[in-house]
């Protein structure tokens, strides 16, 4: 692939834990009222967060690729579901087209009115990571020139609270993502070296962001260590 390039992040936009509802600031996200009604109704909370980030961070811009990254997805809608079996009760086909985990992207598509490539994954504590090497190999191999990454997890439920591995708030935000070199004016400033595997990467990563970090070094999604 010759010379190592950084990610550049070229927007990002988050919803930050704390306050009402468990969320105390809104960076750059839009508004739940951007969310066309029909659509929000089917919406779990992980789905109305990650697309808030989303639609904040394309800004009437379109992408060539969706990355949407969680750990565990719409947890609640499945529990619902699983419920339900348990209860001998008949299923409802929306409640399942929301929970299966490229459910996000797809609500991304009908609210833009686009067809947009993406993908939807989860790799346990090193989602993060996975997410954003599939992003850089999307770009470095000349497959999209940016690439719109989304991540979003939950508290999990009390019944699942051993599997929390530290999770103690909900998490959502997207980054839209170029090769540096293509990031007008961008420094060595603010560059996320390390990523840490988990939930502690992961907060690492939202606070690099609000600190104003502009590019990911390569390294960062190779060795998994501690944001620098």
């Amino acid at each position: 692939m010759g010379r190592e390039r950084d990610l550049g992040i070229v927007r990002w936009a988050m919803i930050a834990p704390g306050g009402d509802e468990g969320h105390s600031s809104v960076i750059a996200a839009a508004d739940e009222a951007a969310i066309p009604a029909g659509i929000r109704r089917r919406m779990g909370r992980l789905e109305r967060l990650a697309v808030r980030c989303a639609l904040g961070v394309l800004d009437g811009e379109p992408t060539d690729e969706l990355i949407f990254c969680s750990r565990n997805g719409n947890l609640e809608t499945l529990l619902s579901l699983l419920r339900g079996i348990a209860g001998d009760e008949l299923l409802s086909p929306m409640a399942f087209s929301g929970s299966v985990h490229n459910a996000t992207p797809g609500y991304i598509g009908q609210i833009r009115n686009e067809r947009i490539r993406h993908t939807a994954l989860a790799a346990g504590a090193k989602t993060l990571v996975s997410g954003l090497i599939e992003a850089y190999a999307r770009l470095v191999c000349d497959k999209a020139s940016d690439v719109t990454m989304v991540y979003a997890d939950m508290v999990l439920p009390g019944l699942f609270g051993e599997l929390a591995d530290g999770l103690t708030h909900d998490v959502a935000f997207a980054v839209r993502l170029c090769l540096a070199d293509a990031v007008e004016a961008a420094t060595s400033a603010g560059r996320i070296t390390r990523i840490a595997e988990g939930w502690r990467g992961v907060e690492d990563f939202v606070e690099a962001l609000g600190r104003g970090a502009s590019r990911i070094g390569l390294g960062a999604v190779v060795e998994l260590d501690a944001v620098a």
